[in-house]
């Protein structure tokens, strides 16, 4: 997606958003900041097993490489990796729900986010 189609998707999502009743906009406003909680989240939930992972695998690597990506290889970071990738299959299937509820009442569709 170039800039201008990037810009043009920005001005259309914000035409649409202003045109909804008061209310319905704090609550897209109040999804947004929760969409933007949740993400930042899980991006440092993700940083922080990372981190540790690699840690836990310098500590291992006089024993051998294959000892150290063991020892780095705990659940939490497939855990991590796992809440990260659903949350992100999870907003593309909502702003899906959302875009065609916006086009039912104003008009053509917005791509997801990426």
């Amino acid at each position: 997606m170039n800039r201008a189609q990037r810009m043009e998707r920005h001005a259309r999502l914000s035409r649409d958003l202003q045109a909804l009743p008061d209310q319905e906009r704090g609550a897209v406003n109040a999804v947004f900041l929760v969409n933007a909680l949740a993400t930042v989240l899980l991006e440092i939930t993700l940083a922080v097993v990372l981190a540790r992972a690699a840690r836990r695998g310098w500590r291992q690597r006089q024993l051998g490489p294959v000892r150290a990506a063991q020892a780095g290889l705990t659940p939490a970071l497939g855990w991590a990796a796992a809440a990260l990738g659903a949350y992100r299959v999870f907003r593309i299937w909502a702003w899906r729900v959302v875009n065609r509820q916006l086009a039912a009442h104003h008009g053509p569709e917005l791509p997801p986010p990426s």
